[in-house]
């Protein structure tokens, strides 16, 4: 289980490389900071740092704009956070919490949820993620 971190935000290169190297070794992943511990999905912390508005204005912009983009093709954050962090190489599940036992259901059920092409399409051409990602 690795979480480092690998999301729709964050996915830098080198980190996409060790994850290709594990794959090629028959190593299974399970990810399990796609959410980069809740901003992603309205979250006040951002790998477990409180966020502050000013001295973060970049990272609250990136939200923003993938929040529209999310309602703009009728998908949940959630949704888009948990299909990219399964589809990254060798994932072959996620592990995600709650403190809420009513959401159990509904993390169960974002793991068959289909996000169109077109999303990640727009996601790339905005900036939002990088245009060199395969995983889509």
């Amino acid at each position: 289980m690795i979480a480092n971190s690998m999301t729709v935000h964050s996915h830098p290169e080198e980190l996409v490389a060790f994850m290709e190297e594990l794959e090629r070794k028959g190593i299974a992943i399970i990810n399990s900071a796609v959410f980069n511990a809740g901003f992603l999905i309205g979250g006040d912390y951002y790998n477990y740092k409180l966020m502050n508005r000013e001295e973060h204005k970049a990272l609250f912009k990136w939200r923003e704009a993938f929040f529209k983009l999310c309602d703009k093709h009728g998908i949940k954050p959630a949704e888009a956070c948990v299909a990219f962090g399964l589809n990254a190489p060798g994932v072959t599940s996620i592990a995600l919490s709650s403190s809420n036992p009513k959401r159990v259901k509904e993390n169960v059920e974002m793991a068959d949820v289909l996000i169109p092409a077109a999303f990640w399409d727009e996601m790339k051409a905005t900036g939002l993620v990088n245009q060199n990602y395969t995983y889509l």
